[in-house]
């Protein structure tokens, strides 16, 4: 018994059993480890292919640089003067890709100008001016009401010069003196045509404010006459255009010969150049004609006459008048002198005797030999200085000082006095002048006379500070003008700027083709290309001192094939370059030993001089075409090189119809005809009204010209609104009505303060709207308060009016098609009411479809583009045309290339998805034949073929690198969930065997029990 405890006892004295299962399970996790092992190897792989991608991803960013032609057409130019002036003080130059290689010499003989106009002096810049009125500033109407000061103008001028139609006017105060402020507008676009401005109301405001003097010009003359402005819409009110509160009108104006006509600015062009017609008749030839600007039709009304008078300003809004910038005399004042024993007493005259004048004292204090000091400067600021004497207080007179003043003064000035009684000196040249005058009595017989302190009355001044002016350049011995100092439109690519004239100096511009930037690039490639061989050759290097290799990807085939496939490229000949220059090496780009590309700038800068276009051909993807009406558009990812075949079983066309009706015989058209033309595309309708007897020519004429026509929405309320306090009869509001002199239909004064008016609707995109107009105080508020509140509603971008019919109008600020749209509502416990705003002109953008007349005097219509998704369809009230109601749609070209599936598209050709060598492959073709129409060759060049080799490698979805870190990810997700299998295990036998242990430490416990009592036991016997 005592062994069997010394048993016991010694397998539970001290044992660890956590440390025993530890090392037991540690022993077992050896497998698990060896999959770790795996996943980091499998993790390692992984990043050095990503490092890969990255370092290949940059070769094909710098390769892609190289693949389109229009990437070399890099130019520098260089300036060179033949005087002793810095040519780049002269002007600077830039060139784009559109340039050509050569020299241009070059002579600036003036530098454009901005025009700047000053107004008259105010002795403020924050007190009332007490003017009002409107007047049209580069196209944007400019309201000037009593209150506004000299900061409140200013500010809205510059208000006027932001948005989407700038006026492109600023204007600023000017400190001319002590309270001396002027207002300088300053054209933001140099050139002749200068400042936009014209008076627009019948208080001249523009007069009052010192722009502008009394008399007028033709703004824009012709042989024959004059061209007004330009306007967005001929079928819109001028005034609505505008954006005019009142609509003027004048009943004396005067065209030619006819005088007394009568022109209502609430009308449209057509309307006013119709009124025209009918009052002065044909002699005067009123027409609206169209121009393009920018791509944006306008209309202009021209007028034949050599004279022209206005009335209220109408001819100015028009355009067609501009007021003249005269100048403005310095002149010199004295404070006013009062006479005593003059007959009737007053103010002095030229006639007073200083024994008449007042001095404050006694009457007859001026005593004989008493001096007048005259001393100042002249108009150029030459002194002047002088005395006069009194040698008989009863006869001397004033006028005999008034004499001694001009004399003096060589002339130059006049010297009157005024009805005040005040000296007054004015120069006799008129602008910007130093004249100064001090008059000072000596007094030598104690008398007190004293002529005051002489101030100025009216500054000198120039209403043109600065005529805008045109730049004129001699190009190659070529005068050249331009509105502008930056000149684009002379040498194709080269852009000039003009910094300052010098007719003595010429300046030369070579233009040479930029071999360092295109160098720089083919040095990019370069450095990107060896970038991706050292990282591959170091993977591949096995360390013998180590033992080790030089990376994880040490011995993979498929990093082996991708060093070989870069290379073999490299080293190959590329399909279709020169023979001349078909290989990297030809160009100064060639492979080390250890496959490193050295770039040999010289030899690839000579071939750049000598052969452009083979360079060109050896890197860049191009196509063309076997005939003249086929050509290379594009190339997709999965277009081969090549060349293909080409046959064309239908050519594109364009919708079109000719009618059967000789337009050109003895009668011309038979009969009235209303041509109605839909566009498929859009949707947009033209109605052409055509008169009996139009020749072939007319009738195509009115057709285009309807066309061609770009029309503004115009909304217009369907009844007007009347006034309360009409005289005669009744009369309609305007901007100017107060709210209170409404006639609502109920009590005169129905409308009270705290009232709204709300209005809603929607943008010319369609978007919504809505604001109101909370009437504050109705004696005062007017109904130009409402509609400057839906202008700002609507962003400023439409035009908010009302008619000679009282309605109100909202006018699209931007022609062509548009969602406009509004309500008006009121609020509040009168009777005021509005009616529907309906659309009156629909905007309408130019419709693609143009009318010709053939050989047999027959009208055709043929659409602009070509295909199937463009077309139009007719309509006639009345078949004089020749040609039945009908719908007309283009074809597209259909075809294949190299017997390939292609899908056209109007002229284009493109090879269909899986459509093999030719996937992707565009190309147009122009010619009306069927059959085999010629080949199209394709060639991606060197740029194209490496790109689309390290496309295949790169792909994120398809490349070579994402299938092996695809295989990566396979694995490591299979180890992962092997490890996580393998850990479970482990940690379900780690609690079997720590279950094992507890049962053995009870037992081994229930042992040392027994064992203590069979101690106890024999102990007693």
């Amino acid at each position: 018994m005592a062994g069997s405890t010394q048993m016991v006892s010694g397998l539970s004295s001290g044992i660890d059993w956590a440390t025993m299962i530890d090392q037991l399970i540690a022993v077992d996790r050896n497998s698990v480890v060896l999959q770790e092992n795996k996943v980091a190897a499998f993790e390692e792989k992984k990043a050095a292919w990503q490092s890969l991608n990255t370092n290949l991803s940059q070769l094909e960013s710098a390769i892609a640089k190289l693949t389109d032609p229009d990437n070399f057409n890099l130019f520098i130019a260089s300036l060179a003067s033949n005087s002793s002036t810095d040519a780049a003080d002269i002007l600077s130059v830039s060139v784009d890709d559109d340039a050509s290689v050569g020299t241009f010499d070059i002579i600036v003989n003036q530098t454009a100008a901005n025009e700047k106009l000053s107004s008259t002096n105010f002795s403020s810049t924050s007190d009332a001016l007490g003017l009002s009125g409107e007047f049209i500033l580069g196209g944007q109407r400019v309201e000037v009401e009593t209150t506004d000061s000299l900061n409140d103008l200013v500010s809205k001028i510059n208000q006027a010069n932001s948005g989407d139609a700038p006026s492109q006017v600023s204007a600023s105060i000017l400190t001319a003196g002590q309270d001396n402020y002027r207002i300088v507008l300053t054209s933001g676009q140099s050139g002749t045509e200068g400042i936009d401005i014209r008076d627009a109301s019948a208080t001249n405001v523009l007069q009052s404010l010192g722009f502008i003097d009394s008399g007028t010009e033709v703004a824009n003359s012709t042989v024959s006459g004059a061209l007004s402005a330009t306007f967005t819409s001929a079928d819109s009110s001028v005034s609505a255009l505008l954006g005019l509160d009142g609509a003027l009108s004048g009943t004396t104006v005067q065209i030619g010969a006819h005088s007394n006509l009568t022109l209502d600015l609430s009308q449209s062009l057509t309307q006013i150049r119709d009124s025209i017609n009918t009052q002065a008749g044909q002699n005067v030839a009123s027409i609206v004609s169209e121009e393009d600007d920018e791509g944006t039709t306008v209309y202009r009304l021209k007028l034949i006459g050599t004279s022209f008078s206005d009335d209220n300003n109408v001819l100015q809004v028009l355009g067609l008048l501009t007021g003249t910038h005269g100048t403005v005399a310095e002149v010199q004042q004295t404070g006013a002198l009062s006479q005593t024993s003059a007959a009737g007493g007053g103010v002095i005259t030229a006639a007073t005797t200083f024994a008449q004048i007042n001095t404050g004292s006694d009457a007859g204090n001026v005593a004989d030999g008493d001096t007048i000091s005259i001393v100042g400067t002249d108009h150029d600021g030459n002194a002047v200085s002088g005395s006069f004497t009194i040698t008989a207080a009863g006869t001397s007179t004033i006028g005999d000082l008034l004499t001694q003043i001009e004399t003096l003064y060589g002339g130059g000035v006049t010297a009157s006095v005024d009805a005040e009684g005040k000296i007054t000196v004015t120069d006799d040249v008129s602008g910007v002048s130093q004249l100064t005058v001090s008059l000072a009595a000596n007094n030598e017989g104690g008398g007190t006379l004293d002529l005051g302190e002489t101030t100025v009355a009216t500054s000198g001044r120039t209403m043109q500070i600065q005529a805008g002016r045109d730049a004129s350049i001699s190009i190659d011995g070529l005068t050249v003008t331009s509105e502008s100092n930056t000149i684009t439109d002379v040498v194709s690519g080269v852009t000039l700027n003009l910094l300052k004239a010098d007719s003595g100096t010429t300046v030369t511009i070579d233009v040479q083709r930029d071999g360092d930037t295109l160098g720089s690039l083919v040095n990019g490639f370069s450095g990107a290309y060896n970038t991706v061989i050292d990282w591959i050759n170091t993977q591949m290097t096995y360390n013998s001192e180590t033992q080790k290799p030089g990376g994880p990807l040490f011995g993979d085939s498929t990093l082996s094939s991708i060093r070989q496939g870069v290379m073999n490229l490299v080293t190959d000949t590329v399909d279709g370059a020169s023979s001349s220059l078909n290989t990297l090496k030809s160009i100064g780009l060639e492979l080390t030993d250890k496959g490193q590309m050295t770039f040999d700038s010289s030899t690839f800068s000579s071939a750049l001089n000598t052969q452009f276009d083979n360079v060109v051909a050896l890197f860049a993807a191009r196509g063309w075409g076997s005939t003249g009406t086929l050509s290379y558009v594009d190339y997709g990812d999965n277009s081969d090189a090549g060349v293909y075949s080409v046959n064309i079983t239908q050519a594109a066309q364009q919708a079109s119809v000719t009618g059967s009706a000789n337009l050109d015989d003895v009668d011309g058209l038979d009969g009235d005809e209303t041509l109605t033309i839909t566009d498929k595309l859009t949707g947009q309708v033209a109605s052409i009204a055509l008169t009996a007897g139009m020749d072939s020519d007319a009738v195509a004429a009115a057709i285009n010209s309807e066309l061609n026509r770009v029309y503004t929405q115009v909304l217009t309320e369907a009844s007007g609104h009347q006034t309360t306090t009409a005289s005669g009869g009744p009369a309609f509001i305007s901007a100017l009505t107060t709210l209170d002199s409404i006639d609502t239909g109920g009590d005169n004064n129905d409308l009270s303060n705290g009232d709204s008016i709300t209005f809603s609707g929607t943008s010319r995109s369609g978007r919504a709207i809505s604001g109101s107009f909370i009437i504050e105080d109705v004696t005062t508020d007017t109904m130009g308060g409402l509609l400057d509140a839906i202008e700002e509603a609507y962003d400023s971008k439409v035009s908010a009016t009302i008619d000679s019919n009282g309605s109100i109008v909202l006018t699209d600020k931007q022609g062509g098609t548009s969602q406009l749209s509004i309500s008006l509502g009121y609020s509040g416990d009168g009777s005021l009411s509005f009616d529907t705003v309906d659309e009156t002109i629909s905007g309408r953008h130019a419709i693609g479809v143009s009318a010709s007349v053939d050989g047999s005097g027959n009208l055709t219509l043929t659409h602009a583009n070509y295909g199937d998704s463009y077309g139009f369809s007719v309509a006639q009230s009345s078949n004089h045309l020749g040609f039945a109601d009908q719908e007309l749609l283009g074809t597209d070209v259909a075809g294949t290339i190299n017997g390939q599936a292609a899908t056209g598209k109007g002229q284009l050709l493109s090879g269909d998805e899986g459509s093999a060598g030719v996937d992707g492959l565009t190309l147009k073709y122009s010619g009306t034949t069927t059959g085999a129409v010629g080949s199209m060759t394709f060639r991606l060049g060197f740029a194209g073929e490496m790109e689309r080799l390290l496309a295949a490698y790169t792909d994120p979805y398809t490349g070579y690198i994402d299938a092996k870190n695809d295989g990566f990810e396979d694995s490591i997700s299979s180890l992962n969930d092997n490890i996580e299998r393998m850990d479970a295990r482990l940690d379900l036998k780690r609690e079997m065997m720590i279950t094992q242990f507890i049962a053995m430490e009870k037992m081994l416990g229930q042992l040392q029990n027994q064992q203590s009592w069979l101690s106890a036991q024999l102990g007693s016997m």
